[in-house]
């Protein structure tokens, strides 16, 4: 019986000994799969890390570069901007002078040599055209009775080639007024019109008529400009004549007389305020 007993104990330790080396060799191979799998979700996690922050560096660079050619584009329109707005400066600045001193005040110092008191004003109605008006008095008698006595007004629109008051222009005119001219020494004739009778006549009448002219502006200072100018045309009169420069008989009453020939010379010193 003992032997029987111990047989069997024998047996039962082998038993528990295969079972023990069965269930070590198990864990051995299960544990390098295990760390293959754990290796493997490492790897896994560490490409897909990596993925994204690939993946957040490309959408910042795209962010950036965005941000830039934004920036690059307000920049550009802001330039063109400034650009378009200097142009546009530049080119006003020519006309802004004569925009913002648009009335001007000239006298003729040929008709003040003559002793004929006069002043004119202009009004710019655009960058190209004004509207002007001249009045011309002369009360003087002159030695030996001569005299030139006179008073008329003389309209005028102009069609300026640069800019108003300064450079060249064209004009047309208009003109009125009375005269009482004797004793006065002109030994020509023009276009129908002799003025030898001037010396030993004196003529009293009314005048109409109009004219176109040329004339130019030279700029002197910010204020002042010297202008020179010549008109021709057409002047319809009606006057009574007598024998002599002082009295005398009167020769003719209400006579007409169509005059063509200078209707304006002037050199006008102007100021515009």
């Amino acid at each position: 019986m003992e032997m029987k007993n111990t047989s069997s104990r024998t047996s039962t330790g082998k038993y528990i000994v295969k079972g023990l080396l069965v269930t070590l060799a198990a864990v051995a191979l299960a544990f390098p799969l295990k760390a293959q799998s754990t290796v493997g979700f490492q790897s896994s996690a560490g490409a897909a890390s990596t993925s994204v922050q690939s993946t957040s560096r490309k959408d910042a660079v795209s962010k950036s570069a965005s941000a830039t050619q934004s920036t690059s584009r307000k920049d550009a329109v802001s330039k063109s901007t400034s650009a378009a707005q200097s142009t546009a400066s530049l080119h006003s600045s020519a006309g802004t002078s004569t925009a913002s001193k648009n009335t001007a005040l000239r006298t003729n110092l040929l008709y003040l040599a003559a002793a004929t008191a006069n002043v004119g004003v202009e009004r710019t109605l655009s960058s190209d055209t004004s509207i002007g008006l001249d009045g011309y008095l002369n009360l003087v008698t002159f030695s030996d009775n001569m005299k030139w006595k006179n008073w008329m007004l003389q309209p005028e629109y102009r069609y300026w080639f640069c800019n108003t008051l300064m450079g060249g222009f064209i004009g047309a005119h208009l003109l009125g007024g009375q005269y009482n001219v004797g004793g006065v020494d002109l030994p020509f004739s023009f276009l129908g019109t002799d003025y030898a009778k001037l010396k030993n006549s004196r003529y009293e009448g009314w005048m109409a008529g109009a004219g176109f002219a040329y004339g130019y502006a030279w700029p002197l200072s910010q204020h002042w400009n010297l202008e020179a100018e010549f008109g021709f045309g057409y002047v319809y009169t009606r006057y009574d004549s007598f024998q002599c420069e002082k009295c005398g008989e009167k020769l003719e009453e209400n006579k007409n007389h169509h005059y063509v020939g200078p209707t304006k010379a002037a050199l006008n010193l102007i100021y515009i305020f």
